[in-house]
């Protein structure tokens, strides 16, 4: 990092995770906090695409303490209480979940006690602490999720396991811009194997899809770390296995390698996974065999690329990059703050491709330091940047060319948008080559 601060950073603390429970419909979020950080925490994540809206509520608006001066000499649980009370009688909502910002956190106010106060009622109220000093928003949405899985789910009636119900995790709503395109197009190809996919985020779903999670017959994690924690946690509660492919799949090689993988975990039919698969790579390459000639302009065209993202899109672009359209990679740099027990698998992830060019892998969240050193040892010749908004100017003064796909994208809206699967490929090679044609005009 650059001395003792973090330039151009890619995350947020950990009461970001409060996104998380705004993106689960029916859930309101109770900030124990300062007045000022939910709006901090909407800018940080949002970028262009604002942050997440759960009817009416948003984090702009999330019912909150406001904690002031007053509340470090003589704590705020009562105020905390009354405003529990107050909303739980005034909003709609299914569930109430208390989180703590920094200044609840160093006070010391028993929250716990707080939410427990109101076992019995109407809704149920539950709580997590997020202070921001803890982590980033990753570390706060982990921490949710386990609230959510030991204060509500474990207490439950339990309900008989559904051999084909499918839980999906692997994304994390709205830190990924891709989210909600992505949950959906994922829940798609399962229906096409013969799975009952189930998620809960997104119109629709809400607390009736997380009360079917203890149903699920396995949970599937798309993602190098994210949300391993938290199947790992409905594996103790709900023994429960869970089956991890350690990237998002894009393109045909890495979605055709997961489907078949997932035969395997699951049993699947495999006459009607391999017909799956059949079908959509015919469509992929007929699509692909197309546009052949504009792939042909390889003088035109970059021949190296660097990543400047999170752990899920540097694994997954380095695949598809690689494995799908040749390229070859330069250092990628990994910016969402992984933690060190996680390290090893992202790098062992990043590595698996069809490339025997070695390249460098450095976990940095410091966006100026990762600045700093390709200023300082600046690349030859033509090539491209995946990163976020932030990596726009520093594409620019490398003469690059640059797609935004991490948070904070900045420089694109993103509503449904996917680059999942065999569709998904398809998406990011219009998105991919569309930037380069656009320079040449």
């Amino acid at each position: 990092m650059s001395g003792q601060f973090i330039e151009q950073q890619r995350f947020v603390c950990a009461l970001g995770g409060v996104e998380t429970l705004l993106s689960i419909d029916g859930v309101v979020p109770v900030l124990h906090s300062g007045r000022g950080c939910g709006v901090k925490l909407n800018t940080g994540i949002g970028g262009a695409n604002g942050g997440q809206w759960n009817g009416p509520f948003s984090i702009h608006n999330a019912p909150c303490t406001g904690l002031t001066d007053r509340a470090a000499i003589f704590g705020a649980t009562e105020e905390l209480r009354e405003l529990v009370e107050h909303s739980i009688r005034i909003l709609e909502g299914d569930m109430f979940v208390i989180l703590t910002g920094c200044s609840a956190e160093l006070i010391g106010d028993d929250v716990a006690e707080v939410a427990a106060s109101f076992a019995g009622g109407d809704v149920p109220v539950l709580y997590a602490k997020t202070g921001g000093f803890l982590g980033n928003n990753i570390h706060g949405h982990h921490v949710i999720w386990e609230s959510l899985i030991t204060q509500y789910l474990a207490k439950r009636p339990r309900e008989a396991v559904n051999p084909k119900q499918v839980n999906i995790w692997g994304i994390v709503p709205v830190f990924d811009p891709f989210w909600y395109g992505t949950y959906c197009a994922i829940a798609d190809l399962l229906r096409e194997v013969g799975l009952e996919p189930n998620f809960v985020y997104g119109p629709g779903k809400g607390v009736a899809a997380l009360n079917r999670i203890p149903e699920a017959a396995f949970n599937l994690v798309l993602s190098p770390w994210w949300d391993v924690p938290v199947v790992k946690s409905l594996e103790r509660e709900f023994a429960t296995p869970f089956f991890q492919f350690p990237s998002l799949p894009m393109g045909a090689v890495e979605t055709t390698k997961f489907l078949r993988q997932l035969a395997d975990f699951a049993r699947l039919d495999r006459d009607l996974v391999e017909e799956v698969i059949a079908r959509h790579e015919e469509k992929f390459y007929y699509c692909i065999e197309r546009v052949m000639l504009e792939f042909g302009q390889a003088r035109l065209m970059p021949r190296r690329f660097y990543s400047i993202a999170n752990s899920l899109y540097a694994v997954s672009i380095a695949k598809m990059m690689v494995n799908e359209m040749g390229l070859l990679p330069e250092k990628q740099f990994i910016t969402d703050d992984v933690p060190e027990d996680y390290r090893g698998a992202v790098e062992a992830a990043i590595h698996d491709v069809e490339c025997s060019t070695p390249f460098g892998v450095e976990f940095n969240p410091d966006g100026g330091a990762i600045r700093q050193e390709l200023l300082a040892n600046p690349p030859k010749g033509d090539q491209l940047i995946f990163g976020s908004c932030w990596d726009k100017e520093l594409s620019r003064d490398l003469k690059s060319y640059f797609m935004s796909v991490s948070a904070p994208v900045g420089t694109r809206l993103v509503m449904t948008r996917s680059y999942f699967g065999y569709e998904g490929g398809l998406t990011f090679i219009e998105d991919y080559y569309s930037r380069i044609l656009d320079s040449f005009q």
